[in-house]
């Protein structure tokens, strides 16, 4: 309802908001009217308390020609496949966006799994098998993983791919202000070397900060990522 907000949101062409505590009768079109809207709702975990989870995208309706909006059928993770005219790129881009509960939620007490990356890991899976296996990955949201010193600029490096700019192999190195790996963050680095993705925060190369997402009293870290498959990167110019 802030109009500061909404003016913000919609300069852009798709947008994805993640943790947004929305239940399924929430209508976004009232706010977004020009976007076509992918919802995927949170959650009430007791009866008198608040709404955990949800997330949804925003696409310009102009552009619908160049999507193809996948069904994941799994609680927080919209997906949509992107048409590769959009980006001049050799392939499309399978976005995806997710928000993942944090480690011991009772959100996983009922489920029979104990972390939605693991949803994303048999997502991705069934889309490979089920012929999706030629396109760039492109994942963002509030993972609540902590990725500490991983592939830091004298730490584990294990992203060594050709680079398209100068022709050479050149080390992709990060920064970051949160040197903690949680247990998410263990299975987070298992996720992205399984398929070759490369985190975008404080990626050095590129500029980008490494900052803290997530301030509280309790401490601050960085648990809001964007992952970028690592032939993809030379399309993205900011973070």
């Amino acid at each position: 309802t802030d109009p500061d907000f909404v003016d913000y949101i919609t300069s852009f062409d798709f947008c994805f908001l993640s943790e947004t505590f929305t239940l399924p009768s929430f209508d976004f079109s009232i706010y977004f009217r020009e976007f076509i809207v992918l919802h995927s709702p949170g959650v009430k975990l007791s009866r008198m308390g608040h709404v955990s989870g949800g997330c949804v995208l925003l696409i310009r309706k102009c552009l619908s020609d160049y999507v193809h909006i996948i069904d994941t059928k799994y609680e927080n993770i919209i997906c949509a496949k992107l048409s590769r005219e959009l980006f001049g790129s050799d392939k499309d881009v399978m976005f995806i966006g997710l928000y993942n509960h944090p480690a011991n939620s009772v959100f996983y007490n009922s489920k029979d799994y104990d972390c939605t990356l693991e949803l994303l890991e048999q997502f991705i899976l069934s889309l490979m098998e089920g012929g999706d296996d030629d396109v760039h990955y492109l994942i963002g949201g509030d993972f609540n993983a902590r990725l500490g010193d991983w592939c830091l600029n004298g730490g584990v490096n294990v992203f060594d791919v050709d680079d398209d700019d100068d022709d050479e192999v050149t080390s992709y190195t990060r920064k970051t202000q949160d040197d903690v790996t949680n247990a998410f963050g263990k299975i987070l680095i298992q996720f992205c070397s399984m398929f070759q993705l490369l985190p975008l925060n404080g990626l050095m190369k590129k500029g980008f900060d490494g900052n803290f997402t997530y301030f509280s009293e309790r401490g601050n870290s960085t648990i809001d990522f964007f992952l970028s498959s690592f032939d993809f990167v030379s399309h993205v110019k900011s973070l």
